[in-house]
C-alpha cells in the first residue's frame, strides 16, 4: 500500500497495475495471515468484479491466465490463495 491509500485503493492501483483491468470491489472475501520474503503480512482478499481495461500483464508478470475454479492450479504464490479460493469454491458449491 502506498502512504495514505485505503486497502480498497490499493488493490483497485495493484490489480490495474497488474494486469491491466479496471475493477469494482464488491466485498471482503478474507482477512488472514502469510508470509513474504520471512515476513509477516495480513492479506486482505477481495471479491471484485472487471469493469474495464485489456488484460495485459505487467512486466513483473510471466502471464494472465483464467482458470476454472473445477480446475485450479495447485502452485499457487501464496498460502493465503489458496485458502481464498477454497472460501469461492465453497461459496459456488464447486468441489
Amino acid at each position: 500500500m502506498e502512504s495514505g491509500e485505503s486497502p480498497q485503493e490499493a488493490t483497485i492501483r495493484e490489480t490495474k497495475e497488474e494486469t491491466g483491468l479496471d475493477i469494482k470491489i464488491i466485498n471482503i472475501l478474507n482477512v488472514g495471515k502469510d508470509e513474504y520474503e520471512d515476513e509477516q503480512t495480513v492479506p486482505i482478499v477481495f471479491l471484485a468484479k472487471i469493469v474495464g481495461g485489456k488484460p495485459k500483464p505487467a512486466d513483473d508478470v510471466d502471464q494472465l491466465k483464467w482458470f476454472p475454479l473445477s480446475n485450479l492450479p495447485s502452485n499457487l504464490a501464496f498460502k493465503g490463495n489458496a485458502i481464498s479460493l477454497a472460501i469461492i469454491k465453497k461459496q459456488n458449491s464447486v468441489n
